[in-house]
């Protein structure tokens, strides 16, 4: 394996999993390590995790005081990858969910967890190099996939209760914390509702995406745009189509015969309308978000791995929501 491939490998890692810096949805652009130039018949293995704690208050661009509510959300993709051809890649992904949540139901606090499966998905990439001179190359990827149904969407059930102040009885996994809000100085609407704890959405959605990847000696640059196009699912929800565009520069920290590591610094937005139920907008679900993104990415042979952190730099929102004061990603993936 050559230098320029390992380099280029990396760059495909950390191009693709930095998109996961917003709602879980967005998780599914992720996909198995692979080098621009694969064999047909290679298989990628990956698996990703991100983990980020929602417990900053937010309306408009406006940070409001903690009321004491917070989601802890760990979010894990294992994906499977295989090459089909030297351009064209299949990847399943099989995200597990796991969310420790603290909220106010009827004037009370109230402590809870979901885990499970999520809903996994089966995507298609087809890439064409641009050029390539020596250590300089570029190339085209295009995305489609399709998202299956497959994570309990109970949750949707409790409705867009986040207009008032409880819905007056507990789900499941859920436990009276016996403090109560209103004696403690806290109270108001909850900025927590079911789809936020969800595992599932009940819809068959798509989504599609388009992104240019150059390398050059020992720097590199890449752009991303996805789109998501959503379909009504359980219990009436609708989550809102999604446009997410990501862009980076990175630089050759290390480089050996057999790895690298690399640094990559960007931007990566996450664009979105209100979510619906029943024909109900759930204005809080109104979000355009920039992060700042800083990775560390270490390959070797086979073997890539990969480190990051997400720092919000613009937020806004129709309605009071939690969003996290910034987010943390690890993968680690295998092409054989």
């Amino acid at each position: 394996m050559s230098v320029l491939k390992i380099s280029l490998t990396a760059v495909v890692l950390a191009a693709i999993s930095s998109s996961q810096l917003f709602a879980c949805e967005a998780c599914v652009s992720y996909s198995a390590p692979s080098s621009l130039e694969g064999d047909s018949g290679d298989w990628h293995m990956s698996f990703f995790s991100r983990y980020s704690v929602l417990d900053q208050r937010l309306d408009g661009s406006d940070t409001l005081a903690d009321n004491g509510e917070e989601i802890t959300s760990w979010y894990n993709i294992a994906t499977l990858g295989y090459s089909l051809s030297p351009k064209v890649q299949l990847n399943l992904a099989v995200p597990i969910l796991s969310r420790d949540f603290t909220k106010l139901d009827d004037g009370h606090f109230v402590s809870g967890s979901e885990s499970g499966l999520g809903d996994m998905n089966l995507r298609a990439s087809w890439t064409t190099i641009l050029s390539k001179v020596d250590d300089t190359a570029q190339a085209l990827t295009l995305t489609a996939g399709i998202k299956a149904p497959t994570g309990d969407t109970d949750r949707l059930d409790e409705g867009s209760d986040h207009e008032e102040e409880g819905h007056g009885s507990m789900g499941h996994d859920e436990v009276d914390s016996s403090q109560d809000a209103m004696d403690s100085g806290h109270h108001g609407s909850s900025a927590i509702s079911g789809h936020d704890l969800t595992l599932g959405s009940g819809s068959w959605d798509v989504f599609a995406g388009i992104q240019w990847r150059h390398e050059q000696e020992a720097f590199s640059a890449d752009a991303k745009i996805l789109y998501y196009l959503r379909t009504e699912g359980d219990h009436g929800y609708q989550y809102s189509d999604d446009v997410f565009v990501t862009a980076h520069i990175g630089r050759a920290l290390l480089s050996t015969d057999t790895g690298s590591l690399r640094g990559r610094v960007g931007l990566s937005g996450e664009f979105r309308d209100a979510d619906e139920q029943y024909g109900e907008k759930i204005e809080h679900t109104d979000l355009d978000s920039i992060y700042g993104t800083a990775t560390f990415t270490v390959s070797h042979n086979a073997w890539i791995a990969e480190l990051g952190v997400d720092i919000p730099i613009y937020e806004h929102v129709a309605d009071v929501t939690l969003v996290p004061e910034f987010r943390t990603r690890a993968a680690i993936g295998v092409q054989f």
